[in-house]
């Protein structure tokens, strides 16, 4: 075999910890610098920020719940590392704390992006819950997950001029610690804007797809690439006509191309219809199974 060394190697990120110098007063770090707690109600906001920005690649990043308190919650996410100051050679930037974010997600369920609260009503979370994010700097997209589940994505246009992992307690008593070697799970699958007929509009994120067309048999792929291990996807069906016909399942090749009301043997597909049949590479294999609405 052949090897040859790489001259100008890409040098990895560091692991992310708290910086004792763009940490904000009350809360006490561990001698790891992995733990950041408030261990009074301090009646306010506090933030502390880790020591490295990421502007490149993917990022994921865990933190375990290991208190929450009664009173207050608690934020993670991303955000610019510059509102922290230094300690030393900067003064903080005294700003309500939704705006050091760019993607924030508390735990009552508030998700927070540019700085602002985007929407409520999210997954909420409490003790011993591992809270997760990961960020593609490349398409600008995110996702949070709970106890390795993803439960929201979205996007984040601009996270690529450089962020850093953030924590804000309020109120408290509250303690959360980075997972140092987290399990990383593939990121969640959406809707692909470049593998997607024109007459299917996505929306949501490109969560949720909308059939326009009023002929043909128009197909869609996730961005997801199943290689090894399990893939599991839940699809809800908002509304399908009587007397119409859907398939999801999986494909091999570019099964947007297709133009059959089944993808031919070219595309490695595999599905189940809303009629109770399921498909294989272009033949119907079984039928007879319940259908769906």
């Amino acid at each position: 075999f052949d090897v040859e060394m790489d001259p100008t190697p890409t040098i990895p990120a560091l692991t992310p910890e708290w910086d004792p110098a763009r940490c904000q007063q009350d809360i006490v770090l561990s001698p790891d610098k992995l733990s950041a707690k408030v261990e009074v109600d301090t009646q306010s906001a506090r933030t502390v920020w880790a020591t490295t920005t990421y502007s490149s690649g993917v990022l994921f990043i865990e933190i375990e719940v290991e208190l929450h308190g009664r009173a207050g919650y608690i934020v993670y996410g991303v955000g610019n590392r510059n509102f922290a100051g230094d300690s030393v050679k900067q003064p903080r930037a005294a700003l309500p704390f939704e705006e050091y974010y760019v993607v924030g997600f508390s735990s009552r369920g508030d998700l927070i992006t540019a700085g602002a609260i985007e929407r409520r009503g999210e997954e909420p979370w409490n003790n011993g819950d591992r809270m997760a994010i990961r960020i593609d700097f490349e398409s600008e997209t995110f996702a949070a997950y709970k106890n390795s589940h993803p439960v929201l994505v979205g996007d984040c246009p601009g996270v690529a001029v450089g962020v850093s992992p953030i924590v804000t307690l309020l109120y408290g008593p509250h303690t959360i610690r980075i997972d140092p070697m987290p399990r990383v799970p593939p990121s969640p699958p959406r809707w692909d804007p470049n593998m997607c007929p024109p007459g299917v509009k996505l929306s949501n994120y490109e969560c949720n797809a909308l059939n326009l067309a009023t002929t043909g048999f128009p197909t869609v792929l996730s961005t997801s690439l199943l290689r090894h291990g399990s893939l599991y996807i839940d699809f809800f069906i908002e509304y399908l006509p009587e007397a119409s016909f859907m398939m999801f399942g999986v494909a091999g090749g570019p099964a947007h191309l297709s133009t059959e009301r089944v993808p031919g043997p070219e595309f490695h597909h595999w599905g189940y219809s809303s009629t109770g049949e399921i498909w294989a590479y272009g033949a119907r294999v079984i039928g007879g199974r319940e259908d769906f609405l």
